[in-house]
């Protein structure tokens, strides 16, 4: 579990350096400089990854290597006044779609497709790009596919989202999937330093996002740090099992509602390294390795069998939260649990 950093984690890059800059899988990169290299082009791209890998970054990348005025031919230039009116989302020929609210509404489809019918301003090739794809409602994704089955020329579209289920069958038949994972990162902190990183910052950012540039780039290391060491604080108040203490926290917690995302995040993931340690893995796969000596103790102390449990007890209190569980008595219960899995295993 990383740290949850919003929506727009995915779009926390550099536009303009081209393809080659960016840190994404080599077979993405191979693929979509061949597509513009041979001006082969499906009617549709989909994007599919967890946030903050640099789908949406990609997307714009493009757009931008597709009209790109200083081309090479297979990627952009970063400098050309197209380049930059795509990256600061300026040019009227590449368009821009994402969830208002929750979902993305027909009337966002249905002004789309208007606006692609027109002939291009400018652009070699009009962009059309869907964040947050698998948020259209049932109604959007059905305009969406009658698009796509006969598209306006000269048009691409690219539906960004992080699951492949939640998309009908009938879109995701029409595009060519593309898959963003897990960089290694080592590779993000070396990204992280040309965007003017200190080298330390870099390593340890690099590890908390979990291979994810996207986040590593938007994330407030000292923040992050800080919700780490009260997840810490909180996780050991638990397995002490005092039952005032674990009242005291809850209490306080219940009331922080803008840090319960990364709160729960740093939670789980002290768990998955817990589990990491436990199992015999070497350091080198620990998110966290800088506390190492502080997460053996625990993983001696704790039962491969109760982390696996205590994993599932925080995810479902985060899930409880968000579904609007009251907070206070939500943690006091996660508190309790923790504590009865950590006494059980034991015995």
């Amino acid at each position: 579990m990383q740290p949850n950093l919003g929506r727009h984690a995915d779009r926390a890059s550099v536009y303009g350096m081209g393809f080659e800059s960016l840190v994404i899988p080599e077979q993405v990169k191979r693929t979509l400089r061949s597509s513009v290299r041979t001006h082969r082009l499906p009617p549709a791209y989909l994007f599919i990854g967890p946030t903050g890998l640099g789908k949406h970054t990609t997307a714009v990348t493009l757009a931008q290597a597709l009209n790109c005025l200083g081309s090479t031919h297979e990627d952009a230039c970063g400098r050309c006044t197209t380049c930059l009116r795509i990256g600061r989302q300026i040019h009227p020929d590449i368009h821009m779609v994402e969830p208002q609210g929750q979902v993305i509404k027909i009337d966002q489809i249905r002004q789309l497709q208007e606006a692609l019918t027109l002939q291009a301003y400018e652009a070699r090739v009009k962009v059309a790009i869907l964040d947050d794809a698998g948020q259209l409602t049932i109604e959007a994704a059905n305009s969406l596919l009658k698009i796509l089955e006969e598209p306006p020329s000269q048009t691409l579209f690219v539906l960004v989202s992080q699951q492949l289920g939640t998309l009908p069958a009938t879109l995701i038949s029409r595009a060519q999937v593309l898959r963003f994972g897990v960089m290694p990162p080592g590779q993000v902190a070396t990204w992280l330093c040309q965007q003017a990183r200190h080298p330390g910052e870099a390593q340890r950012t690099a590890l908390l996002s979990g291979g994810r540039p996207g986040l590593a780039l938007a994330m407030d290391l000292a923040v992050v740090l800080e919700r780490r060491s009260d997840a810490l604080n909180l996780f050991t108040a638990a397995l002490a099992g005092d039952p005032s203490v674990a009242l005291v926290h809850a209490e306080a917690w219940g009331k922080r509602k803008v840090d319960h995302p990364l709160l729960f995040a740093m939670l789980l993931s002290l768990l998955r390294d817990v589990s990491v340690a436990r199992t015999g893995a070497p350091d080198a796969q620990l998110m966290h390795q800088d506390i190492r000596d502080t997460l053996h103790p625990l993983a001696t102390s704790i039962p491969l069998r109760a982390v696996g449990e205590m994993f599932d007890i925080v995810h479902s209190t985060q899930e409880s939260i968000a579904h609007n569980v009251n907070p206070q008595l939500a943690f006091e219960v996660m508190f309790f649990k923790i504590g009865d899995a950590y006494e059980r295993a034991r015995q």
